[in-house]
């Protein structure tokens, strides 16, 4: 009971907790500073990847295919000049070529399309009285054989149907519808050698007459334009 503290007593009182432990001795710890930290670019979210090198990226340039050998190669030069002689292409500017003998009108017509035999006889009945002009000699001869090529038709019809009367009745009919323009063709063909259309008269002479104007009927005509008119279409 003696050694109980008196309550009124004022001794001091120790305040630290009786249950806190011990601090830690520093000087004891070891170093853990941490490493330091590097700066981060700032990038975005869906940036693509860096690519790699060009030295590690693989070649991807396509192989050239070979050049074909020189004498497979087309040949875009120019073509050569047409030669100074000739005379198939029309003349420039209009401009009448000078070609000695020859009219601008000859070139014309000789560069002109072919006519067909029906169109020499549609000609021939268009000209029916005409005689003026020129006539080159398939202008003369097809319808002379026109005519003929008509009366054997005829002839044949006629023999058959056993209508000789009426067949012959139709022939003379159609030879004097031709009369006039087989005249008119006829001076027309003698005007295309340079020569008048009253030699048609020639025929009268017995024999002769008919050779002579046959000849007449069948030489070529003068080449260019004549007193009678220019050239025709070229046989």
């Amino acid at each position: 009971m003696d050694n109980q503290p008196d309550p009124g007593s004022s001794s001091p009182v120790d305040d630290s907790p009786a249950d806190s432990p011990p601090e830690p001795n520093t000087n004891l710890q070891p170093d853990v500073t941490p490493p330091p930290i590097l700066p981060v670019q700032n990038m975005p979210d869906n940036a693509p990847p860096t690519p790699p090198p060009a030295d590690d990226q693989p070649d991807f340039t396509p192989p050239s295919p070979p050049l074909p050998p020189m004498d497979d190669q087309p040949d875009v030069s120019s073509p050569p000049p047409p030669p100074a002689d000739d005379q198939s292409m029309p003349p420039a500017n209009n401009q009448i070529p000078s070609q000695p003998g020859v009219s601008y009108g000859t070139l014309q017509n000789n560069s002109s399309k072919k006519k067909s035999f029906g169109q020499y006889i549609a000609d021939y009945y268009k000209k029916y009285v005409s005689f003026t002009g020129r006539a080159r000699r398939k202008e003369y001869w097809y319808p002379v054989l026109f005519i003929c090529l008509v009366g054997v038709v005829i002839g044949f019809i006629s023999t058959i149907f056993k209508a000789g009367v009426l067949g012959q009745i139709i022939y003379d009919v159609f030879i004097v519808l031709n009369i006039l323009p087989i005249i008119s063709v006829t001076v027309r063909r003698l005007h295309d050698i340079d020569k008048s259309g009253w030699w048609i008269f020639i025929d009268f002479i017995p024999i002769i007459g008919a050779i002579w104007l046959f000849i007449y009927l069948v030489i070529k005509g003068t080449t260019g334009e004549n007193k009678y008119g220019p050239d025709s279409i070229t046989d």
